[in-house]
């Protein structure tokens, strides 16, 4: 399995951008009777190839269990390094099945100045955006900030961090990227929910698209998510996005 990341930043009056700023964990979920969390979770249209919709929507969350203990990533035996973003990225332009399955890859899907552009992803050890309109340089509070953090640097991308310098960055707004994860073995976990916990940390402005996606094949197709609903703007929090039905009816999960 792989996780994509996604954001669209669609800049229309040039004053400010936005910044997001992750750490990722993954683990199982399991089906009960009672509700145990209460999140609400939107979905929408993948960025690249359909797949039947294996990801929840509205109050069918509430029928889940997540598990305390993590199956990759932030607080797991496997997959620890990667999920804290300990490691550097790898910056592409496009992304095929099969590569980069041992690292992130920050792909950049378009900017203003045209596709795919510039828009990339990026690990820091700052925890906090560059932009000229950030006003901040408090580190990110996500529990291990020290090992990197992902950050989608909207308003530096656009202004290269010097007030009114509108549009001479890197990638000037509008822009997307997508940050996608290294491969994640889930041998044994057939018809199993999965969830996908991660630290986010962000500032809205004009922000069309943030969501992310798992795919089963490598990212050939994609179950995505937008979880703007699950969010809260400038609110340093852990979001928990679950995909009820992803690894249903699956028996090769090494993709």
């Amino acid at each position: 399995m792989i996780i994509t990341y996604q954001s669209f930043n669609h800049d229309k009056n040039n004053t400010s951008f936005c910044s997001l700023i992750y750490r990722i964990a993954i683990g199982s979920a399991q089906q009960s009777d009672t509700p145990s969390i209460n999140e609400k979770v939107s979905s929408s249209g993948p960025t690249r190839a359909d797949r039947s919709n294996g990801a929840l929507g509205g109050s069918q969350n509430n029928n889940f269990v997540i598990n305390s203990a993590p199956i990759w990533g932030a607080g797991a035996s496997v997959g620890a390094s990667d999920g804290e973003f300990a490691n550097g990225f790898v910056t592409a332009t496009s992304y095929s099945a099969v590569d980069n399955t041992n690292s992130w890859t920050a792909l950049s899907v378009f900017g203003a100045n045209g596709t795919p552009g510039a828009a990339y992803w990026t690990r820091s050890l700052l925890g906090y955006s560059q932009g000229a309109y950030w006003n901040g340089t408090t580190p990110v509070a996500s529990t291990s900030a020290a090992n990197g953090v992902a950050i989608f640097d909207s308003d530096f991308m656009d202004n290269v961090g010097t007030q009114g310098a509108f549009g001479l960055g890197t990638s000037p707004s509008p822009h997307k990227g997508e940050l996608i994860s290294p491969r994640i073995d889930l041998t044994g976990y057939s018809n199993t929910a999965l969830s996908i916990n991660f630290f986010s940390f962000f500032r809205d402005f004009d922000t069309t698209e943030r969501s992310v996606s798992i795919s089963t094949d490598d990212g050939t197709s994609m179950t995505t998510v937008d979880y703007r609903s699950l969010s809260n703007n400038s609110t340093e929090e852990t979001v928990t996005v679950v995909f009820a039905t992803a690894t249903s009816g699956l028996s090769t999960l090494t993709q």
